[in-house]
């Protein structure tokens, strides 16, 4: 039993994403490790432009409605928390994937 997560609902919750990631990227036609390296790169460079697509505007709507400024920032800065989370976790669930699904050819 761990603490930080005494009933396993955090991990029946991870290997539930982990599963829905591995067939979404079935449905995709992903059936190699060059495609699925090829789905994390473009999901983190989505990422980046969702992250700088948020500041732009946070900034922007600070400028117009400065009486605003602090509610606009803090809701920027909550978008860009989830959405760094989100990041996280779905390279650690494609680095999962490329390990167990296609793992390295020796030689």
């Amino acid at each position: 039993m761990k603490l930080d997560d005494p009933f396993g609902r955090m991990q029946r919750r991870d290997e539930a994403d982990y599963e829905a990631l591995k067939a979404a990227l079935k449905r995709a036609g992903v059936r190699n490790a060059d495609g699925a390296r090829r789905v994390l790169a473009q999901s983190q460079r989505n990422a980046l432009l969702f992250s700088a697509a948020v500041l732009m505007t946070g900034l922007l709507g600070a400028g117009l409605l400065p009486a605003l400024a602090p509610a606009i920032l803090a809701l920027a800065l909550l978008l860009l928390a989830v959405a760094i989370k989100a990041l996280v976790k779905g390279r650690g669930h494609a680095r999962r994937l490329l390990a167990e699904e296609f793992p390295p050819e020796k030689e």
